[in-house]
C-alpha cells in the first residue's frame, strides 16, 4: 500500500481583537502526516501569520482549506534553506519505513529473558 499524506492544523493562536477586527488567527500549529497501513509518521509546526487586510475571513468562516493554503505559503518560502513539500515528503517516508525496518532495534541475549 502507498504512503497517504494529509495536512492538518492542530490549533490556531487567535487575537480577540487586532486591526479593528475580531478573533485574528495569528499562528496556525500545523501537522503533515503520513500513513501507510499500521505505520503513522508526522511533522510538525507552527507558522506566525501576517496582519489582517481588507480580504480579512471572519473566524467562524474560515476553512481549514484556506488555513491550511495560508500555512503552505509561511512554509514554502521558495528561500534558500526552506523546506518544500517534497522534503517533508521524503522526511515522512523515511520515518515509516525505519517503522517496517528498523536499522537499530532494542534487545537482549535470549538467555537473559526469564
Amino acid at each position: 500500500m502507498a504512503i497517504t499524506y494529509t495536512w492538518n492544523v492542530d490549533s490556531m493562536d487567535v487575537a480577540k481583537s487586532d486591526s479593528g477586527k475580531t478573533d485574528v488567527i495569528k499562528s496556525v500549529h500545523w501537522r503533515y502526516i503520513g500513513r501507510e497501513d499500521e505505520f503513522n509518521a508526522s511533522v510538525y509546526g507552527q507558522v506566525m501569520l501576517d496582519d489582517p487586510t481588507d480580504d480579512f475571513i471572519d473566524f467562524q468562516s474560515v476553512t481549514s482549506d484556506q488555513v491550511i493554503a495560508w500555512t503552505k505559503a509561511k512554509i514554502f518560502t521558495g528561500e534558500d534553506e526552506a523546506p518544500t513539500e517534497d522534503t517533508l515528503t521524503a522526511a515522512l517516508e523515511a520515518q515509516i519505513n525505519n517503522q517496517k525496518a528498523p536499522a537499530v532495534v532494542s534487545k537482549v541475549p535470549d538467555a537473559w529473558v526469564a
